[in-house]
């Protein structure tokens, strides 16, 4: 199998490395002479002890009072002071006395200096960490990130072991050492160079549901509006949804129910939106005395949905402030007045920086926040705004050829056909037949999805996908798949390490038809789209002859799903409220077959040509419901049954760390490539525990060195801390680890506290390696050898 390789984008840190240079002065030669004379010191207390237990039987009963009690001392590691120091000279031998006090003394004078050392570290990270948060780049991405963190920071003291030193020291390092793809402080590039300084501002398409729902309740909006029955995906099915927003995302969930005799008084609306006289006429077609106030129970009951006009000019918020100016209302004039003013700030925050940026933020915010009183909406003000950015920094391409052969020859042989993919054929040719046809494809899926013990069955796939690997009867033969589904593909993140050769380090895989490539699309500007672009080519590429539709669900809600979906039309999933008509195809409008030659299934358009949908989202598809989860295993089936996949799953990640304790090496192939880094799997208690108050900083630092020096662990590790719910945002990422400073050390012991498992993993490639960390991100498709 030979790799073909597509576009690659470079994920830039914001900050340099050097910005978590906080253990300057804590040296590793202070260290060493810490623990030597440390060791030193006991053994001469120990042989000292040992003496004085041979001369307690000599001496009377006061006297003897008095060595027991500096033997006591001795045990316990309290140095010696003058009378005990005459004590032992009087009752052991001169050269006890000198052995003993010259050990004491360079302890001491081991302490003292590592004390200094500690102390100069701790004030110099504040600072440190002070600075690099008023970087500019950083300090423009925390007034949407963390304004608060931002603020509160100022003059405040950012002492060792204090909770705001320890959120600034984690943006910090978030900031300088995890350009991941999903990481907003960070910038990218990709091969067709779109420019320094280009950003991106959007406001959180969560907005926009969470204010029409509430102004649709007006009856003189409601008139401004048009009207779609409630995903429906078929004649009988209905999809009910409620849009939640959680930390800031929005989000979409469904309920399934069959036509009743409600729902069935509109089943005309199905098709093209209708406006609020169509439903006027279909309410006085099913016999109501006053059509409109069936039509308003229709869409109090969420019945009917509320459709925005898609002008494509400004955007859903812009349709939105239309509908409410076209209402006439005092209330929908004022909320369409705020929503126009905050869609001018997005165009300024976007261009603008430090204490201006600012300010035009603080009133965005303020006029959503005003938009949403005059409608009665709750929405959250906390993070209504997003942002992508190219970096300023431009990395040169590595040349990666033959490392990413080694990566494709090691991922190879992990990638298999998901298991789940075999039951949904099963239930398709049940429901069906062997060469059979369903020809509303959302409704075969919202069908499968509503069978209790089907669905429990797929499940159990899903989960056997998880922790088994492909097939041996299958010799690792990838399973049949119809023409519309995607080829086995990957996007791979690496960095590049340039110590000690150069050699790719392989952080994450993740799906590989383009979504999380896709996402960066908008930083090309409307004159370029040169991401677009490459991302278009490689799909045919992938497709062939075969055409392809984007499908991007709750894209509509979702900033990271409305990021990845980009400037393109969308196939529309029907529980998203996009209707047929409405200017995108609908995935009801596709039809699925069945291939009874291969026993795969096939996406055909109303016209019965093949298409294939692709998924080009940036989210993992497990986190959908289960009709959508059905669709992506359908269109993308393929399962990457790799340690470094399973590792990235929250869920597995517990697993593994709680089956296999202890150490493990790093692993790498050809040479060239770090497929798993050096990682230690351990109890959630492990890490040495501070005490509170913290009596004695110094003493506490080496016993956590001592503890990474007993486990091997080099000076700078990532540590996960694992607790009851392994998707906790607060905990399921990596927190970086320096052992030598203070500030860290404390920081990650608070934040491991509590916990159930920790993973530890070195920090490769090391900072050393250059003065900005770049992860790029390649998409490659596995192909066979011509013959």
């Amino acid at each position: 199998m030979r790799v073909v390789a597509g576009p690659r984008l470079a994920r830039i840190a914001a900050l340099p490395t050097s910005s978590l240079d906080l253990s300057r002065a804590v040296t590793a030669d202070l260290l060493d002479a810490a623990h030597e004379t440390a060791l030193a010191a006991e053994l001469e207390a120990t042989r000292t002890a040992d003496a004085l237990h041979d001369a307690v039987p000599r001496a009377d009963g006061p006297t003897r009072r008095q060595l027991l009690a500096a033997r006591r001392r001795l045990h316990r590691g309290t140095p010696l002071d003058g009378p005990d120091l005459d004590l032992v000279g009087e009752w052991t031998t001169p050269g006890h006395r000198r052995a003993l006090e010259a050990a004491q003394r360079a302890h001491a004078a081991a302490g003292d200096d590592l004390r200094d050392a500690v102390a100069a570290d701790a004030r110099r990270a504040a600072d440190l960490l002070r600075r690099a948060l008023a970087a500019p780049a950083v300090d423009d991405a925390l007034s949407l990130v963390s304004p608060e963190l931002r603020r509160s920071v100022g003059g405040a003291d950012l002492a060792a072991g204090s909770r705001l030193a320890r959120k600034a020291l984690f943006a910090v390092a978030r900031a300088a050492l995890k350009p991941t793809p999903l990481s907003t402080l960070a910038g990218i590039r990709h091969e067709h160079d779109a420019g320094p300084g280009r950003r991106v501002v959007q406001i959180s398409p969560a907005v926009v549901p969470t204010l029409l729902a509430a102004a649709a309740t007006d009856p003189a909006v409601q008139r401004t509006l048009a009207w779609h029955r409630a995903g429906a995906v078929d004649a009988r099915l209905v999809v009910r949804r409620r849009v939640s927003v959680v930390g800031g995302f929005g989000w979409g969930t469904t309920s399934t129910s069959t036509v009743d005799g409600s729902s069935d008084e509109v089943s005309d609306s199905v098709g093209a939106p209708l406006t609020w006289d169509d439903l006027g006429s279909l309410a006085a077609e099913a016999g109501a005395d006053d059509p409109d106030a069936r039509a308003g129970r229709w869409a109090a009951s969420g019945l009917v949905e509320p459709v925005l006009p898609r002008t494509h000019d400004g955007g859903p918020l812009a349709d939105l402030a239309a509908v409410l100016a076209a209402s006439g209302t005092p209330v929908g004039l004022e909320a369409s007045g705020h929503l126009a003013q905050a869609l001018e700030l997005a165009d300024e925050v976007a261009v603008l920086s430090g204490d201006d940026r600012r300010s035009a933020l603080g009133r965005l915010t303020h006029d959503l926040a005003a938009a949403a009183a005059a409608l009665d909406a709750d929405l959250d003000p906390r993070r209504v705004v997003y942002e992508d950015s190219v970096s300023p920094h431009s990395p040169v391409p590595p040349d990666d050829r033959r490392a990413l052969q080694a990566v494709a020859d090691h991922l190879g042989p992990t990638f298999f056909r998901s298991r789940a993919y075999g039951a949904v054929v099963e239930a398709f040719t049940t429901r069906h037949g062997a060469g059979g046809r369903a020809p509303d494809a959302a409704a075969f899926f919202h069908e499968a999805a509503g069978d209790p013990a089907w669905a429990a069955e797929v499940h159990r796939r899903w989960a056997a996908d998880s922790t088994l690997a492909a097939d041996p009867a299958d010799g690792h033969a990838r399973g049949l798949v119809g023409r519309t589904t995607a080829p086995p593909t990957a996007a791979v993140s690496y960095q590049v390490a340039t110590t000690g050769g150069d050699v790719l380090v392989l952080n994450q895989v993740h799906g590989g038809t383009g979504g999380i490539v896709a996402r960066y699309g908008q930083l090309d500007g409307d004159d370029q789209g040169l991401v677009r672009t490459a991302v278009d080519a490689w799909l045919d590429s992938c497709f062939g002859d075969v055409p392809w539709l984007p499908f991007v669900p709750n894209h509509d809600v979702n900033s990271l799903q409305s990021q990845g979906a980009g400037g393109r039309e969308v196939l529309g999933w029907p529980a998203d409220g996009t209707p047929r008509g409405a200017g995108t195809t609908s995935f009801s409008d596709l039809s699925l077959h069945h291939d009874p030659s291969t026993d795969t299934l096939e996406f055909r358009t109303a016209r019965g040509d093949l298409v294939a949908p692709v998924y080009l989202g940036v989210v993992p598809p497990w986190s959908f419901d289960l009709a959508t989860r059905l669709a992506l295993t359908v269109m993308d089936p393929w399962v990457d049954g790799s340690e470094l996949s399973r590792a990235s799953n929250p869920y597995v990640r517990k697993t593994l760390v709680a089956a296999r304790p202890g150490r493990r090496d790093r692993s790498t192939v050809d040479g060239a490539v770090v497929v798993e880094r050096e990682t230690w799997d351990l109890p959630g208690d492990a890490f040495p525990v501070a005490d509170r108050p913290l009596a004695d900083p110094v003493a506490y630092l080496l016993e956590v060195d001592s503890w990474r020096r007993g486990h091997g662990m080099p000076d700078e590790v990532f540590v996960v801390a694992i607790g009851s719910d392994p998707v906790d945002a607060s905990t399921r990422k990596p927190v970086w680890l320096d052992f030598r400073s203070l500030h860290v050390v404390l920081a990650v012991a608070e934040h491991v506290a509590g916990a159930e498992l920790l993973r530890v993993q070195e920090a490769s490639p090391t900072r050393a390696g250059g003065d900005r960390v770049v992860e790029h991100l390649r998409l490659l498709r596995w192909q066979e050898d011509a013959r």
